[in-house]
């Protein structure tokens, strides 16, 4: 903690997703038609069949984690001291730039107490 401030430091293994996923549906052999119903106007294509299962192309709720932390920590149950509205998110770039080279190295660089000269 400095100047009363919290700092949380997550290590991604990508920062921005693509827009779009294969979601899965049911088994092939599964009664289905509300999948079918569901996605049958999709944007990105009809449902088709991969690995014995409906699937289709999804757009993502989130493309990156910045996005997904500023709409998801007012329900994440992050404690109730911290106050989600006070909160300031950074991209990667922002966090490269503003964080504490320590902290950085702590989170990049993990060593074990008796390693540590």
């Amino acid at each position: 903690m400095k100047d009363d401030k919290l700092v949380i430091m997550f290590e991604l293994e990508r920062d921005v997703l693509s827009k779009t996923y294969k979601h899965p549906g049911p088994p092939v052999w599964v009664k289905s038609e509300s999948f079918m119903e569901k996605w049958k106007d999709n944007e990105y294509g009809e449902p088709f069949i991969e690995d014995g299962a409906w699937t289709v192309i999804a757009e993502r709720l989130y493309f990156t984690a910045k996005e997904m932390m500023e709409d998801e920590a007012a329900v994440a149950g992050i404690g109730r001291d911290i106050d989600p509205e006070k909160m300031t998110v950074l991209d990667h770039a922002r966090t490269l730039e503003s964080a504490d080279a320590l902290m950085m190295t702590e989170l990049l660089v993990p060593k074990l107490p008796w390693e540590i000269e």
